[in-house]
């Protein structure tokens, strides 16, 4: 049985879903739907009528080229400015409905000169004496043409300007800014702004911080931070004994060991000790909060009583128990030796 392609009318076998297939290729189908989709009346350009040539893929053409895309979309947009111009408007004087006359290239609010005239009396009538227009430039004293205006000139303006603002400064480092420095200006370079703009980001941190190095100051400054300042940490605090004597390298190593070996969460805020250099040296991380904190104890005379069991077994052992641990249990050679 053969089947006839839905496009372009070419006869074809079905390679698959033969219930189903109706193009004899994947272009006869999208040109199909393209054209379902977007066509035109006719293939030909909407502008200039030139006929055109449609391609396989995507939607179809509707211009020639550049050219008449550009004049076909202007012309449109000048016809609704036409259909926007022929609506009625409200006279705000008299409330009559009216068609507005386009003339000069202005856009008439009122429907004759009389009713414009008559709304701007009654309008100048009320209005405050405070907002009445300027009749004298405000650096010169010079009368001025147009009462709109402030300065009478450009000169005068930047004149005016730099003296209403007088002597400014760099709100970050304190240089003097120029005469040409602009009126909502503040910094005197990118530089010093960009160090503004993180110094307030920051601002919350560094209401905290010791921002001084002088000790009298710092000492002070130390002094009423800590005051009003609580320390938060974990009150249920453990601490961990690692088994075995290892090679304590640095924190990274500790974190890793902690972490892939004894299988436990080095953020926990709890404390591991572990336990190096020949039993010598004892050595703790800590999570805080913030960062690890590191500590290290070594015995000059003596080793530390450690347990020898499995490197990868932890013990939980109290405060008073690790304090002990600490500074009383030391093992003297002497006594190891006797």
């Amino acid at each position: 049985m053969g089947y006839a392609c839905k496009n372009c009318g070419k006869a074809f076998e079905p390679t698959c879903h033969q219930s189903r297939q109706v193009f004899y290729s994947p272009e006869c189908r999208i040109k199909y739907h393209n054209r379902k989709r977007y066509a035109p009346p006719e293939d030909k350009c909407v502008e200039c009528g030139k006929a055109l040539e449609q391609g396989s893929a995507g939607a179809n053409r509707k211009f020639c080229g550049d050219a008449c895309r550009i004049s076909y979309h202007y012309r449109k947009q000048q016809e609704r400015k036409r259909e926007e111009r022929k609506k009625p408007r409200i006279c705000p004087n008299c409330g009559r409905e009216f068609v507005p006359i386009w003339e000069n290239g202005g856009t008439p609010r009122f429907c004759s000169d009389e009713c414009r005239i008559d709304w701007w009396r009654e309008y100048n009538k009320v209005r405050p004496d405070g907002e009445k227009r300027n009749t004298n430039c405000a650096y010169c004293g010079k009368a001025l043409k147009n009462g709109n205006e402030k300065y009478c000139s450009r000169t005068c303006y930047r004149l005016g300007s730099a003296y209403v603002r007088g002597e400014r400064r760099c709100q970050w480092c304190g240089k003097l800014l120029g005469n040409k420095a602009r009126a909502w200006q503040k910094y005197c370079s990118t530089g010093c702004s960009a160090s503004a703009r993180k110094y307030e980001e920051n601002a919350g941190q560094l209401k905290s911080s010791i921002t001084t190095s002088n000790d009298g100051v710092w000492r002070k400054q130390l002094a009423d931070l800590a005051r009003g300042t609580e320390i938060g940490g974990k009150k249920d605090k453990r601490i961990y004994l690692v088994c075995g004597v290892m090679r304590t390298g640095s924190t990274d190593t500790l974190v890793n060991y902690i972490r892939y070996e004894l299988k436990g969460d080095p953020f926990d805020e709890n404390r591991y000790v572990f336990c190096g250099n020949g039993r010598s040296q004892i050595k703790w991380l800590e999570w805080d909060g913030s960062g690890f904190c590191v500590g290290a104890r070594n015995a000059e005379n003596g080793k530390y009583p450690w347990p020898c069991g499995n490197p990868g077994n932890v013990m939980e052992i109290t405060e008073e128990e690790y304090l002990y641990l600490c500074s009383r249990s030391i093992w003297e050679k002497e006594t190891e030796n006797g």
